[in-house]
């Protein structure tokens, strides 16, 4: 499941990945923030929408992000997988 930057109006949809709350392989819940972007002085935090293992993140704190830009990937947790943050 991608997670996108959300949608942003004016500035021509520009904002930084201000903080970073999960590593790849983390296992995450519902809602769970996972990073923030600072868009014109006002900080949206990402939720996941759905449970899953933090697959790949594409974009580290302080990059330029845009409007629908896909900066993480979460898949299915495997049955008996352990996450990095349950070791």
């Amino acid at each position: 499941m991608d997670i996108k930057v959300p949608e942003l109006q004016g500035m021509m949809g520009k904002a930084t990945i201000s903080a970073i709350y999960v590593n790849e392989g983390d296992a995450v819940v519902r809602d769970q923030t996972l990073f923030d972007v600072d868009f014109d002085k006002v900080v949206l935090e990402v939720v996941a929408t759905t449970a899953g293992v933090v697959h790949s993140f594409s974009a580290k704190q302080g990059d330029l992000a845009i409007s629908d830009q896909v900066v993480m990937q979460l898949r299915e947790k495997v049955a008996g997988e352990q996450t990095t943050s349950e070791q």
